[in-house]
């Protein structure tokens, strides 16, 4: 099989762009598939197929106006199981032949989180259709260091093999870990694709606040996970832990080349972003909390962002001096420790 990865400046070494998330296009893809037991899958779906001497060769819709990081195909030889969520989209959960009904629970899953998803942003899913594929083994992307579990190419997103099938596993952790991610790269559909941030610097737009909101969809989805009891030791408890180290950086760190960029995609910016998140909504309350993300996603419609976009919606929903209050704990490495009156920062 063969997959792209351009996340976060690779989409250059597959074709000329200017390959920043600000530089938004859209794109009509065409791939020729040289082999009749594979298909290709993209963000949009199938125009039409035609048949050649060199093989099928598939040309899908325009994308939406989107950053070249999240274009993305996929050719292989795979199964899948479908449905259609209630606001309408069709999803499919690609496998390896002969593991399709492993796909059932992901699918499952899928079709409620983009519904739940739909109803908290107040935005219809912006696609035709959400596909979710799970890579054969364990993939490496020669150009990428890190492990990656999965990304979310607009409606092609790609998993490691281990992290969307969760019946191949016995670990109930790995199950619960499996669906987060899986609600994680579906918030990002808006949060993230639809508005993008518009440099590195502020990658925790995008991670900080889907690794909160992959918490608020399964509470939702499936109360039975008790998802918010492991929030403390599996995600504050890690952002402490990291911010405790004499290299900790703050949430919103600046990039100023691209060979800095992988550096930020760590706890910090993954677990202490969505700790910051879950103590803002705690402390203004979950309506008027949804109300502001809600603005901030209407008023920035494909359209790239800074942090201080997102707190101004904030502002404007409660009267509060929220830029002032969130700026100090983004752009501060540690963490507070309140001692009696006095406040030391641990550095």
């Amino acid at each position: 099989m063969l997959c792209t990865h351009f996340e976060a400046t690779f989409a250059r070494l597959a074709f000329p762009c200017f390959d920043e998330p600000q530089k938004r296009a859209t794109f009509q893809l065409n791939v020729l598939v040289p082999e009749d037991n594979m298909i290709a899958i993209s963000n949009t779906p199938v125009d039409k197929i035609e048949k050649t001497d060199k093989g099928s060769l598939y040309r899908f819709l325009i994308t939406p106006y989107m950053s070249t990081y999240l274009l993305s195909w996929v050719i292989g030889k795979f199964e899948y199981l479908e449905g259609i969520s209630k606001t309408g989209v069709n999803i499919r959960v690609y496998t390896p032949v002969g593991r399709k009904m492993e796909a059932k629970d992901p699918l499952e899953l899928s079709l409620k989180c983009v519904d739940f998803f739909t109803d908290y942003f107040a935005i219809t899913y912006p696609l035709k259709k959400l596909d979710l594929i799970s890579l054969h083994g364990n993939i490496k992307f020669s150009c990428i260091d890190m492990e990656v579990r999965a990304m979310e190419n607009w409606g092609c997103i790609t998993f490691a093999d281990y992290a969307l099938l969760p019946e191949a596993t016995t670990s109930l952790n790995l199950t619960h870990r499996s669906a987060r991610t899986i609600c994680h790269e579906i918030s990002h559909m808006w949060f993230g694709n639809l508005v993008t941030m518009k440099w590195w610097t502020y990658l925790w737009l995008n991670e900080g606040f889907a690794r909160y909101m992959e918490h608020i969809a399964i509470e939702e989805i499936r109360p039975n996970y008790k998802i918010w009891e492991k929030f403390y030791p599996q995600i504050q408890v890690e952002a402490f832990n990291a911010d405790t180290i004499p290299h900790t950086h703050p949430v919103e760190i600046e990039c100023k080349a691209t060979n800095e960029i992988d550096k930020i995609f760590d706890t910090i910016s993954y677990s202490k972003g969505a700790s910051l998140v879950k103590m803002l909504n705690d402390f203004i309350g979950e309506e008027d909390f949804k109300k502001a993300i809600r603005l901030y996603l209407r008023q920035h419609l494909y359209s790239n962002t800074v942090s201080n976009d997102l707190w101004k919606a904030f502002d404007e929903v409660t009267g509060k001096p929220i830029t002032e209050m969130m700026n100090k704990w983004i752009q501060i490495p540690g963490y507070v420790l309140f001692i009696h009156l006095g406040i030391l920062w641990l550095r």
